[in-house]
């Protein structure tokens, strides 16, 4: 329907968020938007079905100053947020005959997914993004689309770990995460 750039892609994923009836699916690789946040949570509120799935590793060691503190708010208030990954590094290597490392990929999407519309491009929902140049397309999907690409997101989403099961878990690993979301070794013993 609409190419947009950074600014646009943020403004029409509200704006999609904000007409949803039944359902919201909200993937991302960075997240600090508070107004991304409130209109996850009034669509929440208004009896939507919220998903977000963002990525485990930069949710919980990354560089994004509110990224851990929003999603925490979201999942305080009964949203499902999960903590993703991609696939196994080797598989892909080994593919294209090249030598192999441990490790999975990343959650790299930015999309949102309503049965009012969806968005898919390159912002992420940040404000850093903002000022990047940045490539987004707002979609009208047909019924049957709408349903096929929330199966795919869904399964995709129940792959992740909740939020809550991932923080308890690195805690137990020995790490903590700092107001900031940037990991720490822990000094206890």
């Amino acid at each position: 329907m609409e190419f947009l750039d950074g600014v646009s892609s943020q403004e029409r994923a509200i704006e999609v968020i904000g007409r949803a009836k039944e359902f919201v699916m909200l993937f991302a690789f960075t997240f600090d938007r508070a107004d991304v946040t409130k209109a996850l949570l009034a669509a929440h509120a208004r009896g939507c079905k919220v998903s977000v799935g963002v990525d485990r590793r930069w949710t919980l060691n990354g560089k994004t100053r509110d990224q851990l503190s929003r999603l925490q708010e979201l999942a305080a208030q009964g949203i499902d947020v999960r903590v993703l990954v991609g696939t196994a590094y080797d598989v892909e290597y080994r593919a294209v005959q090249r030598s192999t490392f441990a490790g999975v990929g990343l959650q790299h999407s930015k999309a949102v997914h309503t049965d009012s519309g969806a968005f898919v491009g390159s912002c992420n929902f940040t404000t850093a993004s903002r000022a990047n140049r940045e490539l987004g397309v707002l979609l009208q999907l047909e019924p049957e689309e709408v349903d096929a690409q929330r199966h795919k997101m869904d399964t995709a989403f129940l792959e992740g770990m909740p939020l809550r099961d991932a923080e308890k878990l690195a805690e137990q690993q020995g790490r903590s995460l700092s107001p900031h979301g940037r990991r720490h070794v822990s000094t206890r013993r």
